[in-house]
């Protein structure tokens, strides 16, 4: 009873960490993915065959937020004709089909908090097969403090989803290991498994890869038939083909129907995405150019992503898991069988899945979502096979210090914890772009010329800021297409272009890292690029930096998209020194040569 209380309270922690101010932005959706599939969603209608218009991602989330919405606005609708005449009941039916922008955004994002929640329950389930009930709420609560589960359940995308998925794979795997019966009750859980994997598919085809569990799965399963009779065994294997395939394609087709219908768009859209993740020259992948496989995870997305403390004691756990499942496959006559080949479908799920996405071009920080409650698990898997032993060892050899000892162990779980909590107060304060367009109606006059980055999905300073002071926006606010300045082609007109901008602006913004981070480690492919921003951090360009708006968390140096989404660091930068466009060119041409 005690346990399950500890674990409906993780649960409900978990879920605040993810509802905490779902509709974060002050009214502004800031995540490009995002819109694409909000505009999605809210053109579909039944009358174009609830065609999504947008593929580089699957239906199933889509349709979710659709119909959510959908179902919303009739229940809405009921309490309304309660409340009011029937005659007022007709006049606003007419748009219950038609959902909008906000609405799409609040559903996408219901779902994949939703979904992160459930995926913490999942965790506490997978670990209970391998581990005891304490150690499995201990997976749960790493889980449900994870930073980038947390601000994957903020965000409307897919990442979430997929995460669940993987993690309800896995569990569906762990109960055919554990099942007894190769008849009725098995064919069942693999009927459910490959409608699972159906509707993974439905999300993003890359989820492919969670079949490396169920090919483990089916292959460890089909081996306890060989004793019975051949024809019967090759009989049941091919059934169990068969179920597999049948229920996943009609997961797959049921989720993501125009996939097959609109094949032509959908495999345009596909082709692009794979050239992207091969290396497509793309303004917004520079941040991969030189990037080593596996180094890049580990400095730059699982120390942001999980916390230092969760990211080196599951590593460490890991490689212990790695070592003590190898070790017992060896002896599976005298190890464990059940929970040793459990073990194995985690750890070869886990390292397929982090290979397959560490050598992509493309090293995006929600590739690897679905790996981060993994580490939970291992550290759990751990912790119930050496924390047990280590305590008998204190509480015999070391009684007096056994107070120190289970100290540390809180210090380290709760050390664990910090980084959720910190990272959640992105979400308990108004969005820095929001905090920054504030500061800039107070304190810059109408009329500024302003200098600005392109390629934002909302622009500085945002709108729709009833306490900023009326007729200060005014503003000339220049999106310049900094990715275009070593262009060959276009090079020296966006240089001319610069320069005139230089000259006429009053204030520079830089909105986020992604431009100077990304291009100024390389002068010699980005000379311009480099120039230009050296000479304006260092001063030269004559503009001093009056404000920065950044959050409480210390992370800018994280993969692009860890926070240029949702808590971006904002500079300002005020004009001091007037320049001729010819003075500016001397400065900037001191370090290149056009």
């Amino acid at each position: 009873m005690k346990q399950k209380i500890l674990l409906i309270l993780i649960l409900m922690v978990a879920s605040f960490l993810r509802f905490n101010n779902l509709m974060w932005g002050d009214g502004h959706f800031f995540h490009p993915d995002e819109n694409n599939m909000a505009r999605s969603v809210a053109q579909m209608t039944f009358e174009n065959g609830l065609h999504p218009d947008f593929f580089a991602y699957g239906q199933l989330p889509l349709y979710l937020a659709f119909f959510s919405a959908l179902i919303a606005n009739y229940i809405q609708l009921f309490f309304h004709y309660l409340l009011n005449s029937y005659s007022e009941l007709q006049v606003t039916s007419y748009k219950l089909q038609d959902v909008t922008f906000q609405e799409a955004i609040f559903f996408l994002r219901f779902w994949s908090a939703i979904t992160s929640v459930i995926s913490v329950y999942l965790v506490y389930r997978i670990t209970r097969t391998i581990a005891s009930e304490k150690y499995a709420l201990l997976a749960a609560l790493l889980t449900a403090f994870t930073p980038g589960l947390i601000q994957a359940a903020h965000f409307g995308t897919t990442e979430s989803l997929l995460t669940y998925f993987f993690l309800l794979i896995l569990f569906f795997c762990i109960k055919i290991v554990q099942s007894k019966s190769v008849y009725a009750s098995s064919s069942r859980l693999f009927v459910l498994l490959g409608i699972a994997f159906g509707l993974s598919l439905g999300i993003k085809l890359t989820s492919v890869y969670f079949f490396v569990p169920i090919g483990m799965t089916m292959l460890l399963y089909l081996t306890r038939i060989r004793a019975q009779k051949q024809r019967f065994a090759l009989l049941h294997r091919l059934l169990l083909f068969l179920l597999v395939v049948v229920s996943t394609s009609l997961g797959y087709s049921i989720s993501s129907p125009h996939n097959l219908i609109s094949y032509k768009e959908f495999s345009d859209s596909m082709r692009y995405e794979i050239n992207v993740a091969q290396g497509l020259d793309v303004f917004y992948t520079r941040q991969f150019e030189g990037a080593t496989p596996f180094l890049f995870q580990i400095t730059h997305i699982f120390p942001y992503a999980l916390g230092w403390a969760l990211f080196v004691i599951g590593t460490i756990c890991l490689l212990y898991a790695l070592f003590k499942g190898v070790r017992d496959l060896f002896h599976l006559h005298t190890a464990n069988r059940t929970q040793t080949l459990i073990l194995i479908i985690l750890l070869v799920s886990f390292f397929s899945f982090l290979i397959f996405n560490s050598i992509l071009y493309v090293k995006w920080t929600r590739f690897l979502t679905p790996l981060f409650p993994i580490f939970s698990i291992f550290v759990a898997i751990t912790a119930g096979s050496i924390v047990p032993s280590l305590t008998q060892y204190v509480e015999k050899n070391y009684k007096s210090y056994q107070f120190l000892y289970q100290s540390i162990l809180i210090v380290i779980i709760m050390y664990s914890l910090v980084p959720g909590i910190r990272f959640n107060t992105i979400y308990a304060r108004k969005d820095t772009r929001v905090q920054a367009s504030e500061w800039i109606y107070e304190n810059i006059p109408q009329g500024s010329y302003i200098l600005s980055e392109t390629a934002n999905v909302v622009d500085i300073p945002v709108g729709k800021i009833p306490a900023s002071p009326a007729g200060r926006r005014n503003y000339t606010v220049i999106s310049f297409n900094f990715y275009e300045l070593d262009h060959p082609s276009l090079r020296n007109t966006r240089y001319e272009e610069l320069l005139i901008h230089l000259e006429k602006a009053d204030y520079i913004f830089v909105p986020s890292r992604r431009i100077f981070a990304n291009h100024m480690r390389f002068p010699e492919k980005y000379p311009v690029i480099n120039a230009y921003y050296e000479a304006l951090f260092d001063g030269r360009l004559g503009f001093k930096q009056v404000h920065t708006e950044e959050p409480m968390l210390n992370d800018e140096s994280a993969e692009e998209t860890w926070t240029v989404f949702d808590h971006p660091t904002i500079r300002i930068y005020n004009k001091t020194t007037p320049k001729t466009r010819n003075e500016y060119g001397k400065i900037l041409n001191q370090s290149i040569s056009l």
